[in-house]
């Protein structure tokens, strides 16, 4: 949610709680499912890239996002 990003601020320190919190709302949100199908399908094809503005390469919404991804699809 925007609430959870503004929270999060890219702060280092925030990151194992953000990380979590991300994950949660993952995992509750609806539209999930079919956005794993989808990167399935896809991958199945051709790579999926992750693309994100973030100055910080290590702590960022796509580095849980791409986790939780491998996670679901292994």
């Amino acid at each position: 949610t925007n609430e959870l990003r503004k929270w999060f601020n890219h702060e280092d320190n925030k990151y194992p709680e953000f990380k979590s919190k991300y994950i949660a709302q993952l995992k509750a949100n609806p539209a999930t499912a079919a956005f794993i199908k989808d990167v399935k399908e896809k991958l199945a094809k051709e790579n999926v890239l992750f693309l994100y503005g973030a100055k910080n390469k290590k702590y960022n919404q796509a580095v849980v996002l791409k986790e939780f991804i491998d996670q679901q699809l292994s």
